[in-house]
């Protein structure tokens, strides 16, 4: 208790000079953010204000760089059977674009695209909506299906429509069909995908649990300390991790794409034995995954002890409904080099928990995130090249998503798999992506440059590292 009482009293001391130093700097920008808006609720009252999180990614929308979007997500839903254009449209309109939270349309983003005005992103209701433009059919032939998604959820959307967009791609040879579902980040987020999904299936797949708000007086502690404790974590960061022998991100050259399927029941198994969570059990696999790969790098890499994952972390009490932005996200410090699995997990517990024991989760969303929505979108991509340079020290991205058992359908066709669409994201050589346990496998995908992967076999072969660091695992718990 003494201990507590004198740690608040040096975050207390500290944020006197801290807090007003972020309000000096960020006031101005404040003031004029909210004469832009009143502004604009005068002079086109059409316009709808951005919340902090959708802030953050809107500049992408209307500056997108080098005509790529770096912050679309996508998700591809194989089904058995042919299901035909006007039938998926149907059910999407059924399902989704009519769905109501009392008189309110509950996907209004969905009608809505974004504009710019007094310097700030704005969302603003498509004139005339027209569900063919959002969605459509194609031919594509499967050998190319990988590549195709890859550069397909990069590509621009189209101006005065909103941002999201469904392809329905049959295999008639095969009697299977393809539905390709990306949105941009800046209307919603991944759980948001995923509640699409639990309405147009007609069932519950996982979501972030359900916890009591914080009070008044711990949102205050977290204020008192949040300088403090990101500064602290700002530098270990920095001194735990050294250079890697690869300098070009994904966007700076030819891109290779693979996927692997791991059981969960070996997953499941880990879990009983060790008792650590699903996500630190992946982080794990990365660990094991990535020192493989720079095993092959020569004595370059030999001063790197760790890298830093960067991992999606939902936010508890996702709204049921409807398109959010409700996430906040982490860095995970992963030991690398010889180990045995269970070293490893231990130490990536270590880190996890003392993460969300300091509490920069709920920091990050609640005052890291506001300021950087006060920045107008010229300047967005500023923010954009810092997280690129940051990203060298971390290497990997990876959004843990879902993690279920059953089995469902669309429309009575069942689905035969539910796999997350990686875009480039432009910021690290190596992108995982860990979106769905569906059934009774895990679905993986793996995005690298050249650096890393010389060639598609190359790429191919290092995912079966990812596998066969499960089986090692399974084989020590065991």
């Amino acid at each position: 208790m003494i201990l507590l009482f004198l740690l608040f009293l040096v975050d207390f001391f500290f944020s006197i000079f801290a807090i007003p130093f972020w309000l000096i700097l960020f006031s101005p920008l404040w003031l004029y953010k909210r004469c832009v808006t009143i502004v604009a609720k005068i002079f086109a009252p059409d316009l709808i204000p951005l919340e902090v999180a959708d802030s953050y990614m809107s500049w992408d929308i209307l500056r997108p760089k080098n005509g790529r979007h770096v912050y679309s997500i996508g998700v591809t839903v194989r089904v058995n059977g042919i299901l035909s254009l006007e039938r998926v449209q149907k059910v999407i309109i059924a399902k989704i674009l009519e769905k109501k939270t009392g008189n309110l349309n509950s996907y209004h983003r969905l009608f809505e695209y974004f504009v710019s005005f007094g310097g700030y992103a704005f969302r603003k209701r498509e004139e005339n909506f027209d569900i063919n433009c959002h969605i459509r059919e194609i031919k594509v032939q499967k050998e190319v299906l990988d590549t195709f998604r890859t550069m397909w959820i990069e590509a621009p959307y189209s101006q005065k429509m909103s941002p999201w967009e469904i392809l329905v791609i049959p295999d008639e040879e095969a009697g299977e069909t393809y539905i390709l579902f990306k949105n941009h980040h800046a209307i919603g987020d991944g759980y948001s995908q995923l509640k699409i999904l639990n309405f147009i299936i007609d069932q519950s797949l996982p979501s972030p649990p359900r916890e009591p708000e914080d009070s008044i007086w711990v949102k205050l502690r977290q204020l008192l300390a949040v300088t403090r404790v990101s500064s602290q974590y700002a530098l270990e960061v920095m001194r735990s991790v050294g250079s890697l022998p690869w300098k070009k991100d994904c966007i700076d050259g030819d891109i290779f794409f693979s996927s692997s399927a791991l059981y969960v029941s070996d997953l499941k198994q880990i879990m009983r034995k060790t008792g650590a969570s699903y996500a630190t059990i992946t982080l794990t696999l990365f660990g094991g995954f990535i020192t493989r790969i720079l095993d092959q790098s020569g004595e370059q890499w030999k001063k790197k002890k760790a890298t830093y994952v960067g991992l999606s972390l939902p936010r508890p009490n996702h709204p049921i409904s409807g398109m959010w932005n409700h996430w906040t996200s982490g860095g995970i410090r992963v030991p690398l080099g010889p180990m045995t699995s269970l070293e490893r997990l231990r130490q990536i517990e270590e880190d996890y928990n003392k993460f969300l024991s300091r509490e920069l989760d709920k920091m990050m969303y609640r005052y890291l995130m506001p300021p950087g929505s006060l920045i107008p979108i010229r300047f967005g991509e500023v923010g954009y090249e810092f997280f690129r340079k940051i990203s060298e020290l971390r290497t990997i991205f990876t959004s843990v998503m879902s993690f279920t058992e059953q089995s469902f359908d669309i429309d009575g066709h069942p689905i035969i798999s539910i796999t997350p669409t990686n875009g480039n994201l432009g910021t690290t050589p190596v992108l995982i992506g860990i979106g769905f346990c569906y059934k009774d496998y895990l679905l993986c995908t793996f995005n690298a440059s050249q650096e890393v992967a010389k060639n598609q076999e190359t790429l191919d072969r290092f995912v079966h590292y990812f596998e066969e660091e499960l089986e090692k695992f399974v084989t020590e718990v065991s």
